[in-house]
Order: structure tokens, then sequence, then C-alpha cells
């Protein structure tokens, strides 16, 4: 079964754990204060000669593959190739320690903690599903001190849409623990498109947000949301 034809809610259901997939920007690492998608703006400028805005609300897409194709057909009025990913990765990953060498990236409160407690549960599994390429939501983590080699980690190199790469989160944290399917899944994040996806596909979620995130995600249909990762394993048993 490929990654995109996996449906999570109809996978054989014997494993008795649960799963708990984390989002990266903005939930388990702070978002940058020297602009969190500054290397990607970066990047597309050198690469293409396109200059965009460190914003993504105005996109179809919520991912850094389906933002970079969209970049590419409206403005080169041409499909994205292999050759515009390669090249765009390339110089995405000079971006990233030229933007933030100096500044490393900073953890949720409570998020390292959270992990380690939960790699020794009996009852949850846990995983990352980032719309961040894979090369930078690992830079991101390792910047910001967490241990996560051991964690199944699904990425925009899996697919365009959020969808995808939850349920690629959801198949590989599967096989790394050798059972067929989860009683439940939980997605915590941190955004609107967050709580979209956790709902298309059927999961609960759980928000880490304050302020104006808290209230947009709110109105998206979160019904538990934090400030931090502190009370969050007593949440997951309680959702």
């Amino acid at each position: 079964m490929s990654i995109i034809d996996l449906d999570p809610e109809t996978t054989s259901n014997k494993g008795g754990k649960n799963l708990v997939v984390f989002d990266i920007d903005g939930t388990l690492v702070r978002y940058h204060r020297k602009r969190n998608d500054l290397a990607y703006v970066h990047a597309v400028k050198e690469t293409f000669g396109i200059t965009v805005r460190d914003s993504w609300s105005d996109y179809l897409s919520s991912t850094d593959s389906g933002i970079l194709c969209e970049i590419i057909e409206k403005n080169l009025r041409r499909p994205c190739s292999p050759a515009d990913i390669s090249g765009f990765k390339k110089n995405m990953a000079a971006w990233l320690d030229i933007d933030y060498g100096g500044e490393p990236f900073e953890s949720m409160p409570g998020a390292k903690e959270c992990l380690t407690q939960l790699a020794d549960s009996p009852l949850w599994c846990a995983a990352i599903a980032t719309g961040n390429w894979e090369f930078s939501g690992c830079y991101k983590l390792r910047s910001a001190g967490f241990d996560f080699k051991d964690i199944p980690f699904a990425s925009a190199d899996d697919g365009s849409s959020r969808e995808i790469i939850l349920k690629s989160a959801f198949l590989k944290a599967g096989q790394k623990s050798g059972i067929t399917g989860f009683k439940k899944a939980v997605y915590v994040g941190d955004w609107t498109w967050d709580v979209k996806a956790a709902a298309a596909l059927g999961w609960d979620f759980i928000g880490i947000a304050s302020g104006d995130e808290k209230k947009a995600i709110m109105d998206a249909g979160a019904r538990h949301v934090l400030p931090d990762f502190n009370g969050l394993i007593q949440l997951l048993d309680r959702v």
C-alpha cells in the first residue's frame, strides 16, 4: 500500500497503542525571531529570481513542496521539476546556516521532556510530521537541541499536502513500532491548517498556542489548546 493510499481510519487496529504526531514550526520549536522562513525566501530569490514574502496564508498548500510548486507555476508559468527542487534545496541549506547559524532556534517549553516521556510510554507512540523539507525540519530540531533520531519523521518530501504527510507519519510509526494500527491518532499543532488536516483524517487535535493564534485555531474547530507542552501528557489521556 502506498503512502498516498493509506487511510488511518480503515487500517487494521490491532496494536493497542495510540499515536501522537507533532508539528515542528510553532509547536516543538518556537517561531524564530528573525522570521521563521527567511531562508526559504532567500533561496527562492537566489534560485529563481522571484521575490516572495514570508507569509503563506494565500497559498493553497501549507508545505514547503506545495508552496514551491505554486510559486514556480504562478511566476514562471510552468510545472515544478525535480531539478527545480534539487537546486532550491541546495541553496536553502546554505541559507539556513547564513540566516540562523549564529542565532539558534528555541524549543517550546516542555517539548523535549514530553518526547522523552513518550519514548517510555506503554500507551503512546510518537512521530513528527512537518510541512518543512526533511533537511530544514531536522536543522531546526538540531538547532533547538532535540534528540529525535529514533522518532519516525515525515515531511514535505513525502507529499505536498499536510494530510499526505500525516498519513506518512502514521505509516512510518506503525512500521517502526511493529504494529498494524493505532487505537487513536492525535495531531499536535499550532495553526488552522493543522486543525483542518487532523479533521480531514478523523484524528483528534491538540493545539499549542496562545493569544491571537489560540483564538484562530479555536475558531477553526480546536477544542483543546495549551500554551506550551506542560500538561500535554495528561491531556492526551483525556482527549
